[in-house]
């Protein structure tokens, strides 16, 4: 079982890192929630982003419960007009999570291995939990997969195979 945990968890640090991640975000609650609760708290985050912004916005999204409920997610953000999510301000966002919710801190991403490592090494693998670990539009990621700086199609394929069951979709409709 170890072994195949390390293979997941080699698997997910090769998906993460062919992304060009933007901000390093981290959610936490107030109260114990429920991870459904939690992602339609975070989905509801992530759209007004989306909304206000004028972005097109795409995520992975971790449900940690050891401690204390929190989430983390990966974004990465564009439009048209070449903006991006480094150009948005995070205080702004991360003041409107804490209004309702709790702590938010989120960081711009310099090294995507280094976020990468941190993301899976907080990744509860062990747990029977399908919707651990969420993606949000799928498309934008699929477009933005890099490898060597190219965008390959491939490879996000690749990688999501050997990923198989341990990646699920929030539901962008609710």
């Amino acid at each position: 079982m170890r072994e195949n945990n390390q293979e997941l968890k080699t698997a997910w640090e090769e998906f993460i890192s062919r992304h060009p991640f933007e901000w390093f975000v981290t959610l936490t609650f107030r109260y114990p929630v429920s991870s459904t609760d939690a992602r339609k708290h975070c989905l509801e985050w992530v759209r007004s982003i989306c909304l206000k912004e004028h972005l097109q916005i795409a995520a992975l999204v971790v449900f940690n419960d050891s401690k204390q409920c929190h989430l983390h997610l990966l974004m990465l953000g564009r439009n048209r007009d070449g903006k991006n999510l480094s150009t948005v301000s995070k205080e702004y966002w991360s003041k409107q999570w804490s209004k309702y919710k709790c702590g938010c801190l989120i960081e711009q991403v310099y090294d995507c291995e280094g976020a990468a490592n941190y993301l899976v090494k907080n990744m509860n693998l062990y747990k029977d939990d399908p919707d651990n670990v969420l993606t949000y539009n799928h498309k934008l990621l699929k477009k933005t997969a890099l490898v060597n700086g190219n965008a390959i199609q491939e490879t996000f394929n690749t990688s999501q195979a050997k990923l198989g069951d341990n990646l699920s979709y929030m539901e962008e409709t609710q």
